[in-house]
Parts: structure tokens; sequence; C-alpha cells
């Protein structure tokens, strides 16, 4: 071969890529991305530059399941199911590859996906739903613990409550069912977006106007479907 000395005997893991080599990074070991016998570049590798250590192709967050990886959901960030590292993190499940990752399980004592809580079991009726949704009159302050009932009218915002101002009165933003009242102060009513309450800014068709009580007159209510503002 050029560049070789007289006598010298082409060799694998000589860090030249001789004749009828894919590859040599200058060993004769395998799982570093050549083969022991230079004769194979191995899955998940390139070796581009003979006598240099082969690089990995797998690139955590290119919606591909490569290498050692459990998931790929897009992305290289961890606490969304799957991790920077693309392994799937406890409580989670990763059905589809690039797709977001949901919860494993409603009950498990893990706060994942769409759940908004996880008091260790799938009951309703204890704070919790069977589908590990909060549920009303309840807070759900740390997962796998059992929730508790919160108290409209104690001075402190807890669970599904918008506001709790301590009183049972109307009028002073905060109802008796501790939720929030629309501001009217200015003539036009308006309100927090997610309240449940669509005015004319939130893509309600009808305008709300201040009554002489200073209630809401004609707001559409729609528990249901949040308002998107």
């Amino acid at each position: 071969m050029r560049g070789c000395r007289p006598g010298y005997e082409p060799r694998c893991g000589d860090g030249r890529l001789n004749p009828g080599e894919a590859c040599d990074d200058g060993n004769v070991d395998s799982k570093d991305g050549c083969t022991a016998n230079c004769q194979q570049v191995e899955a998940d590798y390139a070796c581009p530059d003979p006598g240099k250590p082969c690089v990995s192709t797998v690139a955590c967050g290119d919606r591909k399941i490569s290498g050692g990886e459990k998931c790929d959901d897009g992305n290289a960030k961890s606490d969304d199911g799957c991790s920077k590292s693309c392994e799937v993190e406890d409580g989670w499940a990763c059905p589809i590859v690039g797709i977001r990752c949901e919860a494993a399980k409603c009950g498990d004592g893990i706060v994942a996906g769409s759940e908004t809580c996880d008091d260790h079991n799938a009951d309703p009726k204890d704070g919790c739903s069977d589908t590990c949704q909060l549920e009303d009159g309840y807070a759900c302050s740390a997962a796998g613990d059992p929730c508790t009932k919160t108290t409209c009218g104690d001075g402190k915002t807890e669970g599904s409550e918008r506001c709790d101002d301590g009183n049972d009165d109307l009028g002073d933003g905060c109802t008796p069912l501790c939720q929030l009242e629309p501001n009217c102060d200015q003539g036009a009513c308006s309100s927090p977006c997610g309240d449940g309450i669509k005015f004319t800014n939130e893509g309600a068709t009808t305008a709300t106007r201040r009554t002489a009580t200073g209630a809401r007159s004609n707001a559409r209510r729609s528990p249901a479907t949040p308002a998107r503002c």
C-alpha cells in the first residue's frame, strides 16, 4: 500500500482503511461501531474517519427508536414521559413513536399525561375521579396521598376553587361558591379566561352589559368547555 513502510502487513485495527475493510477505528473491539474484524459498521454507528472512534447516529428527540432508546417523543426533555435520554419515565406509557406520552394507569400514585390528580386508587367521589381528574369540592395536594375536602369561605383557595375571600358576599369579585365574578366596573363586563363564562372578547356572540345590580346580564356560560382566550 502507498504510504506504508517496506514489509508492512495491513491488518484490522491498524487505523487504516485497508482493502476489504468496511471500517477501522484503530482497535479490534466490537460494540464500539466497528466490528472486531473490520468487516462491518455496526448498527446505529458511522465510522467516517479511519483511525478515529466511530460515532453514534442515535439522536434522542428525532422521533425514531434506535440504539438503546425505549421511547422518542420528538424532544430531548424530561418530565413529559420520555426522558432526555429517551427512557420511559415512571408512571408513563409511550405507545406511539414521535407522539406525546400518556399516563400509564390511573391509580398508580403518579400524576402523568392529562391527569390532574392521582390518589393511588381509581375510585370516584373521593376527590380524584376514576379517570384521575380533580372533583369539585376537593383538593389533591400531593400525588399518591388522599384528597381532602375544601371549605369555601375559609379564606384559602384550594382545589377547584378559583378564589376564596373568606365570605359569602356577592359583588366583591368572588361568589359564595368560590368562583370568580365578572368585572363590570368599566361598563362592559369582562372575566378571567377559564371561568366558564364566555364574553365578547372570548369568542361569545352576545355582549354583556352591567345591570343595575352590577351582575352579569346575558353572559354565555359553558362549564364543560373552557373558554379559549
